[in-house]
């Protein structure tokens, strides 16, 4: 005997969306959707199988680990199981369904998904984790030396500009304005470009403009 399943508003417009997909594909596709949103929590294995993940990357890299942060901020339907590298400022979601992920991050942080729907075992895994913590480590990394590059050329730009300020600034008294509108264009350019390629900056003009 089947078990009967209730069905929400959000059931029947995933299948009326569905209805023009031939049968044959339709059926499969929804039946796995649903088996995975019934799919029992299993809280024993997420907690143990978390744990040896972080004594895993503990022992071979040199990283403090935090088991959460009240600065990570998502949304998530279900279990909420993350790991927090500070130092890298890297959020590590475990993902047990995959019905249920994070969404509306609204924090400062890099987030990843690593895919534990399959319930493997830690020995199964060693080598596949460790390689992706790896990758997200060297990404954050290479972000962040390309970010440091980016710093360095936006202050070179911003020094050169600004030694045609005294110049604008003459020039304009003597009722040349070409100068200066270069140098506000420049500026301008400039102000656009670091809002759009680094973060921070971002950040610092929101913090000026809410004061």
């Amino acid at each position: 005997m089947g078990e009967i399943i209730k069905a929400d508003k959000s059931f029947f417009k995933k299948k009326a969306n569905l209805k023009k997909v031939p049968l044959s594909l339709e059926i499969p596709s929804l039946l796995n959707e649903l088996q995975e949103e019934m799919k029992p929590a299993n809280k024993a294995y997420e907690n143990t199988i978390k744990k040896q993940i972080i004594e895993l990357i503990k022992k071979n890299y040199d990283l403090k680990i935090q088991k959460t942060s009240k600065e990570i901020i998502f949304e998530q339907e279900g279990t909420k199981s993350v790991i927090f590298i500070p130092s890298k400022k890297i959020v590590i979601h475990l993902i047990f369904n995959k019905t249920q992920k994070p969404t509306n991050v609204k924090d400062k942080f890099d987030h990843y998904y690593l895919d534990l729907t399959e319930l493997p075992e830690i020995h199964t895994i060693e080598k596949d984790v460790l390689d992706y913590i790896k990758w997200v480590i060297m990404t954050d990394e290479i972000e962040h030396a390309v970010q440091e590059k980016l710093d360095f050329f936006y202050k070179g730009v911003e020094t050169t500009n600004n030694r045609y300020r005294a110049i604008a600034g003459r020039q304009l008294k003597n009722g040349d304005s070409s100068v200066m509108t270069v140098f506000n264009d420049v500026n301008r350019k400039l102000r656009k470009s670091k809002e759009k390629h680094l973060p921070q900056h971002e950040e610092i003009t929101a913090k000026k403009s809410g004061s």
